[in-house]
């Protein structure tokens, strides 16, 4: 176990730091991230006509029509979605537009929120 101790103020601060990078670099090479964001083409044809899910919580079906079908825990939503720029947004009944972007590593998918994942990433595209 790696410990490291944090004094808040005076002199011993950047030497904290400097221990702290120190360890964290002791403690393992980061793990790459080999997502790439889509572009809104990619979006579109990669979801239009087929629909999304974890296959345990949702399934959001996107109809070409820009009409949204989803399922959220057992509770059916509907309303539209659209690609702007190079994100999804989704605008489930009354609630305000959602847009998130969508980032692909091989045939995993997952949204993010400014490169973020959300609470919904490994998502897997089916055919309707």
């Amino acid at each position: 176990m790696i410990r490291a101790a944090v004094c808040l103020r005076g002199p011993g601060i950047a030497a904290a730091f400097a221990g702290l990078s120190i360890a964290l670099s002791l403690a393992g090479p980061a793990q790459a991230d080999d997502y790439r964001r889509l572009s809104g083409a990619e979006i579109k044809r990669l979801i239009a006509g087929k629909a999304v899910t974890d296959e345990v919580h949702y399934t959001d079906h996107f109809r070409p029509n820009g009409v949204y079908e989803g399922v959220f825990m057992n509770k059916r939503s509907t309303g539209t979605w659209k690609v702007k720029g190079n994100q999804l947004c989704i605008i489930r009944g009354s609630e305000e537009e959602n847009c998130d972007e969508l980032w692909r590593s091989g045939s995993k998918l997952q949204r993010r929120k400014g490169g973020l994942p959300t609470v919904r990433d490994n998502i897997i595209v089916l055919a309707e």
